[in-house]
């Protein structure tokens, strides 16, 4: 994928993906958020492993995927 596609993945869904800051962690951008589920997609990996590259938790590789999973499945 290149860089310009995947710029235009998150433009497409950055109204969806950007959540508020409400807990006393800061969310993660959208970019984040999608890069997780692309690479999740990609890569046949543990959510565990995912999480340690993208310096994440397994709880919040899993939400940061369920939440670009329903985003794009009413496409």
């Amino acid at each position: 994928m290149t860089q310009a596609t995947f710029w235009d993945l998150v433009e497409q869904a950055w109204a969806h993906l950007e959540c508020q800051d409400i807990n006393m962690w800061l969310p993660l951008p959208a970019d984040t958020n999608l890069a997780i589920t692309l690479f999740k997609l990609a890569m046949h990996t543990s959510l565990q492993y995912d999480g340690h590259l993208f310096g994440v938790g397994k709880a919040t590789t899993r939400e940061a995927i369920l939440e670009v999973s329903s985003y794009f499945r009413f496409f």
